[in-house]
């Protein structure tokens, strides 16, 4: 009996889908009301809720990056538990302020600096552009959006 081949999908393939989904919120959520024709319920803050997507795909971004990052360093989950911490604290300001997409399009700028840096030093790591990219966009989109 010949074992079954299963095939795998590659693990970019799955990040850069994880990251589109959480980013497509995030880029067209203020659109919304435009495309239904202001037919939502007034009731409804949508601006808080965009800023709660956006913070859920930074954290989730700040995460997995830290995590597809592991170096085998001693220093490396001190690291990566005080940026974690820095974006968590951040986001929690960030939502409790009027202006918080402001706050939350620095953050991703700052992210993003992160997958550049590297990108920059020639590292090639499947993950660096795509997450580049995400984190770009979601930073263009929050400052656009916020004015």
């Amino acid at each position: 009996m010949s074992p079954i081949k299963q095939e795998t999908v590659h693990p970019a393939l799955v990040y850069i889908a994880i990251s589109a989904t959480l980013l497509v919120p995030v880029l067209l959520w203020p659109a919304l009301p435009a495309f239904t024709d202001n037919g939502l319920n007034p009731g409804q803050k949508i601006h808080q809720i965009w800023l709660i997507m956006a913070a859920l795909l930074l954290i989730c971004a700040v995460t997995t990056d830290c995590i597809i990052n592991y170096q085998p360093d001693t220093l490396w989950p001190a690291f990566a538990c005080s940026w974690i911490l820095l974006a968590t604290l951040g986001i929690s300001t960030a939502l409790r302020q009027p202006s918080g997409g402001w706050l939350l399009a620095l953050m991703f700028a700052i992210h993003s600096l992160r997958a550049m840096y590297a990108l920059w030093r020639n590292q090639q790591h499947w993950h660096l552009w795509p997450s580049w990219g995400r984190d770009t966009l979601a930073s263009a989109a929050l400052f656009i959006w916020s004015m």
